[in-house]
């Protein structure tokens, strides 16, 4: 998680890292936080971007998101 965080503070547009992150949180049992990398992935290259695609379904694959 650190090596994230240390990624977007270099670059906050950076929208893959945000997935990754996004993903992480939803192993890690918090889909709060992935939902909220979810929609600044959505602000940084809307709903049709590979990243914002592959953590959306991500989220919806899990019952308890």
């Amino acid at each position: 998680m650190r090596y994230y965080q240390k990624s977007i503070a270099l670059d906050p547009k950076y929208a893959k890292v945000r997935e990754y992150l996004g993903e992480a949180w939803m192993i890690k049992g918090r889909p709060d936080l992935a939902k909220e990398q979810l929609t600044i992935i959505k602000s940084l290259c809307g709903v049709k971007c590979e990243e914002y695609q592959d953590l959306h379904a991500a989220i919806n694959g899990h019952p308890e998101s």
